[in-house]
Parts: structure tokens; C-alpha cells; sequence
């Protein structure tokens, strides 16, 4: 009796993890790229992370940020600017915060349909988008114009171009 529930609660276990993983699949076109944060210039600690780009079923894009070398507890500002980071390129879009996931780790997701002016913007769309990404240390302060980390994205994208951060401009937090 007792082996027949350990095999019930196992075959419980298995059927809910694939349709878990089902309607996780279900949300996604299979579409998807990634691009890389040129570390930042906090004084105190080395940054390194990812940028995940999906395309869901309903046309939006998601990102997927995730970044190490963070602050425990503290949340940073994600810009989506117009232009490469040389440029002083107005935000495109202000993105979801990147907030403490423990272990000095920050993550954040953000679904994206329009850009702040209004237009809207679709997986290829925003992979042919001449922008960059750049994740501030504090929205206001005397921190705010330090970058955490930072890239190039879509058909911008050529972290070539970028050797270091003396290469970034400071961010305009402008939308118009």
C-alpha cells in the first residue's frame, strides 16, 4: 500500500511539472535572443549579467534581466534608451526595476507592447531597433548616474564598439 503511494505521489509530481512546463511553453513563440551587460562602475563591487529577449504568443517581448555583483536589498533603475551607449539617447522605455533576488543577485522581467512614445514594438521590431540598455545604481541621488551595467541591443548591438565603461555616455532620462 505504501509503495502505491509513493508511485501515486510521484506520477502526481510528474504530470503537474509538465504542465507547469506546458504553459510555460504555451506563453512563448521559441523565439529568443540574449545579449550581455558590459560590467559597470560601482566602486565597491564587479557587476556581470544577461539580457534575455522572448517573444511571447501574443506578439509582446519579454526581458529577462538578471545580474550578479548587485546589492543585497537594493533595487536599480533599467533604462531602454534610443541610440548606442555613446549616445545621449532619450529612453525609449523605462523598464521594470532590477530587484534583490538574495545572494547578490538582481532580476527583473518586463513585457513589452509599446514604446513610451506610443509605437509599438514586436520581437523583430525591437531585434532591428537601434537602442541600448543601461541599468542605473539609484533613479535619483548622487548615484544615479552610475551604471551597473550596460549594452548595446538589436541591430545596435556590437559590444566590439564598446571596450569599456569611459566608452558609455551618462544617461538621459528623458522620453521626449
Amino acid at each position: 500500500m505504501r509503495l502505491v503511494s509513493l508511485f501515486l505521489l510521484a506520477l502526481v509530481a510528474v504530470l503537474a511539472a509538465c504542465n507547469n512546463e506546458s504553459e510555460e511553453s504555451s506563453e512563448y513563440t521559441g523565439r529568443e535572443t540574449q545579449y550581455n551587460l558590459l560590467e559597470g562602475s560601482y566602486l565597491e563591487t564587479t557587476t556581470s549579467g544577461t539580457i534575455t529577449i522572448k517573444e511571447r504568443t501574443d506578439q509582446s517581448v519579454e526581458i529577462q534581466l538578471s545580474m550578479d555583483g548587485t546589492l543585497n536589498g537594493a533595487v536599480h533603475p533599467v533604462h531602454l534608451h534610443y541610440g548606442s551607449l555613446q549616445d545621449d539617447g532619450l529612453v525609449a522605455e523605462f523598464l521594470n526595476n532590477l530587484e534583490d533576488a538574495g545572494n547578490n543577485r538582481s532580476q527583473s522581467t518586463t513585457r513589452l507592447t509599446k514604446l513610451s512614445d506610443g509605437t509599438s514594438v514586436t520581437f523583430d521590431q525591437f531585434l532591428a531597433m537601434n537602442g541600448s540598455i543601461k541599468v542605473h545604481f539609484e533613479e535619483e541621488g548622487a548615484l544615479k548616474d552610475v551604471i551597473l551595467g550596460a549594452t548595446n541591443i538589436g541591430a545596435n548591438y556590437r559590444m566590439g564598439d564598446v571596450g569599456s565603461l569611459k566608452d558609455i555616455t551618462i544617461c538621459n532620462s528623458k522620453t521626449e
